[in-house]
């Protein structure tokens, strides 16, 4: 079976007004994992151009259930000083944000969600990430809950989604420390999950997750990030425009607003090697890459490498 990637790639970039371009934020994500590849996918702290971003972000810290942190990898993390080794990039631009995200997939919602149900609780995560990021010299925090009331969690994690960002926002402003969000690019979940303007109001900016709309999991190719609906789309609302749209008309601050671009590549498996369309079937993902090691994905090294 032949693979076809569909790939896009540009850095995040703000979604503001012209009046704004003076302040332009660029925010970067770091996967700390990539420093486990080898050759070309061999990717450190030390290899990230510290003008390039106007703030970075260390991907991923976890949480436990009585709501402290949880280093996901204490070798890389704390004894290769991997925070540290991230953090000292600001020696280089002083004027650059450094964070550190908390959640991600794999990390789920149930926890969140027991976490934030209570005053009592949310105070005592509130205390714990302050101190996190007090420690280890960050810049601030990414909440990448994927997602509230969804995946295990209730209903009423929308609202105590709201009132654990403006908790925090309380803890880290009077010390300038940065709050931000990663959040669903789907519309259907955006209602599910968002208070919309209140998250607004409360976060320095919101990360849109403006990509993998679709996936061999859809059983036929798609571009993974794409501006618009195709023709052959049955669902309108799988692109970034709709995305975008949406969260403005919903109340969104659009100078708020970080449109999330990949730098990776979805790869097919196709069932006729010689229809290569979008909607084109497929049997599965494509075959993983000889960095990446994941079917159906291909990092930008591995992609630039592509015959």
């Amino acid at each position: 079976m032949r693979s076809l990637v569909v790939f896009s790639a540009a850095l995040l970039l703000v979604i503001a007004p012209s009046a704004e371009a003076q302040q332009k934020r660029v925010v970067c994500y770091f996967s700390s994992w990539a420093t486990y590849r080898n050759g070309d996918g061999k990717f450190q702290a030390e290899n990230i151009d510290p003008f390039l971003c106007t703030h970075v972000i260390y991907s991923f810290v976890g949480v436990n259930t009585d709501g402290s942190v949880r280093i996901l990898d204490s070798w890389n993390d704390i004894s290769l000083n991997g925070f540290k080794r991230f953090n000292a990039l600001k020696q280089t631009n002083p004027n650059l944000k450094t964070l550190v995200a908390i959640g991600g997939w794999n990390e789920g919602s149930i926890r969140f969600s027991d976490i934030c149900k209570t005053t009592a609780s949310r105070t005592t995560f509130v205390n714990n990430l302050y101190n996190f990021v007090k420690t280890y010299e960050f810049s601030g925090l990414d909440i990448d809950w994927e997602y509230p009331a969804q995946r295990g969690g209730v209903s009423a994690d929308k609202a105590n989604f709201v009132s654990l960002v403006r908790e925090l926002k309380a803890k880290f402003a009077p010390e300038g420390l940065v709050l931000s969000a990663a959040v669903s690019a789907g519309i259907w979940a955006a209602g599910v999950s968002y208070d919309i303007p209140q998250l607004s109001a409360n976060l320095d900016f919101i990360n849109l997750m403006t990509y993998d709309y679709h996936a061999s999991y859809d059983g036929k190719t798609g571009e993974n990030s794409p501006m618009y609906a195709a023709s052959i789309d049955t669902d309108k609302n799988l692109n970034v425009h709709a995305t975008v749209s949406h969260w403005i008309q919903q109340g969104a601050d659009r100078s708020k607003l970080v449109l999330g671009v990949p730098l990776y590549g979805k790869s097919f498996s196709l069932q006729v090697p010689t229809n290569t369309a979008l909607g084109a079937p497929a049997s599965g993902a494509g075959t993983a890459g000889v960095y990446s090691q994941e079917a159906g994905f291909l990092m930008y090294s591995e992609v630039k490498n592509l015959n």
